[in-house]
């Protein structure tokens, strides 16, 4: 009984010593969780052209009409600048949405949408990658758990629902 007592002290003892079997590493950070479009947004891509799969450039503001690299935090809420018009979007059309940081991307909603006019209507748009199936942007060397560096001409996609 005494030499079982010993080798589970041991045990414990090896596990809070960060040996590997007993102690996990980081664990992955959780995307943000599908969620429905904004309401009115489906009306408002019809009435600007915009349909499910369109792809268009944006930059992060504030910005100085050239990509540069800037630092994002989790939950952060961003602004983005259409790059050109984009079907009846005019220029100057702003896009309001929230970042969400991934373990090696950029997730990113837009769910309102700002007319040079004033008007605001609702969208559902994401980031994403020209050239990848995949949703977000990639980091940039020197990001952090806390803070990560993306560039800030990114594109965003026309879809029917966040996944």
């Amino acid at each position: 009984m005494k030499k079982s007592k010993t080798v589970r002290t041991l045990i414990v003892a090896g596990c809070v010593a960060g040996s590997p079997g007993c102690v996990s590493g980081p664990q992955p950070r959780p995307l943000p969780p599908p969620a429905e479009c904004p309401p009115g947004a489906a009306a408002a891509h019809k009435r600007f052209g915009l349909f499910p799969g369109d792809v268009h450039g944006v930059l992060f503001l504030p910005f100085d009409k050239r990509p540069r690299i800037v630092p994002v935090r989790e939950g952060q809420k961003v602004r983005a600048e259409i790059i050109g018009p984009w079907d009846r979007l005019p220029e100057e059309t702003t896009f309001d949405g929230r970042l969400h940081l991934g373990d090696e991307r950029v997730y990113g909603r837009f769910t309102a949408a700002h007319l040079p006019s004033g008007e605001s209507v609702p969208v559902c748009l994401e980031v994403m990658t020209l050239g990848e199936p995949m949703r977000g942007t990639g980091v940039e060397p020197g990001s952090t758990s806390t803070q990560a560096l993306v560039i800030s001409s990114v594109s965003v996609q026309v879809v029917e629902r966040f996944k």
